[in-house]
């Protein structure tokens, strides 16, 4: 979930960005067509010059580096963290396990809203990003949030919890900037690109992991304690808040931009054309149908998974009497099974189109929910059974969508690119916030509701795909 927000997030700043560029009356478009050969040769030749010693060597600082990557880890983990405790949290406070779905979801809609003025103010007056007052914001929206959420009990408020989701939200717009970092031109030579990417990866499937697993482990370590501040349902959420605090001390003194000049990209400058090229690209019938399919497919395999992951607390407390603590056992658990399995995707995705992707992921996840509801049907719910098809959710709805912005940014004309990655990330946002909230309220909904509407909206998707199947062959800039 929070892999495909990163992905969208980044996908739909960058498209802001370009249109930003257009209203500073930039008249020119980017896009790719056939050059002649004198001009392939002069491309050419600029590419070859501009690739020297010192360009392959680029590297960011370390610590620069080091901070980032350790914010995408904690910035998963806070995220996390209140999935095993926030349903008996909501009903501690005079709420409902519907609710915990709310405050689940709600900080990726908030992200969402936050989404252009986070991009304004953090671009400098010469156009080099900042990347260091993102950063500072996200520490201080989640010290404010962790605290917020612990405070809740003490004043026996249950809305304060909603309140301190909100500032989750700010500090959820830093999944702007975690690959955007490791893969700037201006930073990153490419030889590190692909390393660092991976390292960014890995910090997020940890940070996914390790986020249950410290909530669960805190609630049990703090289950007989009598004081309201420090409790199972606050703890947790007061060691991150005392972790980010650090970091934001660590981050204010260690981080440094560099706001140098952006130097010219002649790959670009080797593929603009006029403003009079631009204005006869059209988005057809089918271009808006392949947005809309390829957005709805990002929704259904999102909502999916978010259903699975905040139903597993109350889930696995009705059928197995767990705990919180075994709750977060078991989703640190399943994500750490799946995290190579994400990644070893990530790897292979450049050998494998993207509709091939897409729709062995929703296959999978049709396969998943067919195996739960016979399990279902058949008395044979048992805990290893149903651990299985949680991992088969968790991991074919992480990569169904993983290739959406793909589609879009290959299918589309350039200047609807806009268009096409705000449609996927309102898509995702709706998508976490509306799956949270069935999934919490898995023990009102029940089992087979939930299960046939999860079915039918993954198996229309096939058909959509299906729909579209030829239009997207190619993969077109």
């Amino acid at each position: 979930m929070v892999v495909n927000l990163e992905d969208s997030l980044a996908g739909a700043q960058n498209a802001l960005e370009l249109s930003d560029v257009k209203k500073k009356e930039v008249h020119t478009f980017i896009v790719s067509r056939p050059h002649s050969t004198v001009s392939r040769r002069s491309t050419s030749t600029q590419q070859h010059s501009s690739v020297t010693p010192e360009n392959e060597k680029l590297l960011p600082p370390l610590k620069n580096v080091s901070l980032i990557i350790l914010n995408n880890f904690l910035s998963c983990a806070s995220f996390t963290v209140v999935i095993p405790i926030s349903a008996e949290y909501s009903r501690h406070l005079g709420g409902t396990s519907s609710f915990s779905g709310i405050i689940i979801g709600m900080p990726t809609i908030v992200a969402l809203a936050l989404l252009y003025p986070m991009l304004r103010f953090s671009i400098a007056k010469n156009g080099r990003m900042i990347y260091k007052r993102p950063i500072l914001i996200c520490a201080v929206g989640n010290i404010l949030g962790h605290v917020l959420y612990s405070l809740a009990d003490y004043v026996n408020w249950l809305y304060l919890i909603l309140v301190s989701r909100l500032f989750f939200g700010v500090a959820c717009t830093m999944f702007l900037y975690h690959k955007r970092y490791v893969t700037d031109k201006t930073l990153v030579s490419p030889r590190y690109r692909t390393p660092l990417a991976t390292c960014n990866t890995l910090a997020q499937t940890l940070g996914m992991a390790v986020g249950p697993f410290l909530g669960g482990l805190m609630s049990k370590a703090a289950s007989h304690s009598n004081n309201r501040v420090w409790d199972k349902f606050t703890s947790g959420n007061w060691i991150m808040a005392i972790v980010w605090t650090i970091y934001f001390i660590s981050s204010i003194f260690l981080f440094r931009d560099d706001l140098e000049t952006i130097p010219s990209d002649p790959v670009v400058e080797g593929s603009i054309i006029s403003d009079s090229d631009q204005t006869s690209q059209r988005l057809t019938k089918s271009g808006y149908v392949m947005m809309f399919v390829v957005s709805w497919i990002t929704f259904v395999s999102i909502f999916t998974l978010e259903v699975y992951v905040a139903s597993i607390p109350v889930y696995t407390n009705e059928l197995y009497n767990y705990s919180t603590f075994q709750a977060g056992n078991f989703l640190a658990l399943g994500f750490l099974i799946i995290s190579p399995l994400v990644l070893l995707m990530t790897f292979l995705s450049r050998y494998f189109q993207d509709r091939i992707i897409s729709i062995v992921g929703l296959l999978i996840l049709l396969f998943g929910l067919i195996l739960h509801f016979i399990i279902h049907q058949c008395k044979c719910e048992y805990l290893q059974p149903y651990f299985v098809v949680c991992l088969i959710i968790l991991f074919s709805g992480s990569i169904v969508s993983s290739p959406s912005v793909s589609v879009l940014t290959k299918q589309l004309p350039p200047r609807y690119h806009v268009k096409g990655n705000v449609a996927v990330q309102i898509a995702i946002s709706f998508s976490d916030t509306l799956g949270a909230f069935f999934g919490g309220a898995i023990s009102a909904v029940k089992f087979l509701p939930t299960f046939l509407v999860c079915t039918f909206a993954n198996a229309l998707g096939v058909f959509f795909l299906l729909c579209i199947w030829s239009s997207i062959k190619q993969k077109v800039t």
